[in-house]
């Protein structure tokens, strides 16, 4: 069922880096017709060593290169959760969550409610958690970079999948995951467009998990491993 010239109501929960916000801008033009309230979550100052951190910006600029307009109601809070008074419905068609920090409740519960999708950079089952593209990548396991297309639910990345996209092909792994996210939003949009963001999706098995990572796993020590031993 197409979406195309109907008004639809499309709550987006993200955050400020260059990715983030190019989505948002990408929703505003894709969909000119509908009403979009966006709630851009701040975050803290990376944790990252500084010679990581600049691998990381640097692909991110190359990938996402147009500059990021919004039009729409944008708001911007601490968490997401201060954005919604307890108890009050989400007045929203779709709800998308992308690099916005742990939801609780009741705004989880109120995003399960409104069957809320979640843009998860990673490749789940395979790895759910934090920084999953970079641990796939760590890893040893390049076919696990991606993006999943899921259900948000009460477990961490463990919504019925709804697509896995891949990550395209290049030798920096800095680069494969920026171009992943890309990818991955392209592909959510579309699913929007053409209305299969409200197919049935399809459970996952938990049991082939190979890391659920946590934000204290990414130490220094981790980041410079992984820098010292990827192509500059």
């Amino acid at each position: 069922m197409s979406t195309a010239g109907t008004t639809v109501k499309i709550l987006l929960l993200t955050s400020t880096a260059r990715r983030h916000l190019r989505f948002a801008s990408c929703l505003s033009r894709a969909f000119h017709w509908a009403d979009l309230h966006v709630v851009v979550e701040a975050r803290s100052p990376s944790p990252w060593p500084l010679a990581y951190d600049r691998r990381v910006w640097d692909a991110e600029q190359r990938v996402f290169d147009e500059p990021a307009r919004i039009e729409g109601w944008v708001e911007s809070v601490a968490t997401a959760q201060d954005a919604f008074p307890i108890g009050e419905p989400l007045i929203a068609d779709t709800v998308i969550v992308f690099g916005s920090g742990l939801i609780r409740d009741p705004l989880l519960a109120a995003c399960i409610e409104c069957r809320a999708v979640n843009l998860h950079a990673g490749i789940s089952p395979f790895y759910r958690g934090n920084s999953c593209n970079f641990w796939a990548a760590y890893d040893g396991h390049p076919e696990y970079v991606g993006m999943t297309i899921h259900r948000l639910s009460a477990g961490v990345d463990a919504g019925d999948i709804l697509e896995v996209v891949t990550a395209p092909d290049h030798s920096d792994p800095f680069m494969r995951g920026m171009l992943a996210v890309r990818a991955g939003q392209d592909r959510l949009i579309e699913k929007i467009r053409d209305g299969s963001i409200w197919d049935a999706g399809t459970p996952q098995d938990l049991s082939q998990t190979i890391r659920y990572s946590k934000r204290a796993d990414f130490t220094d020590s981790v980041a410079m491993e992984f820098l010292n031993r990827s192509p500059q």
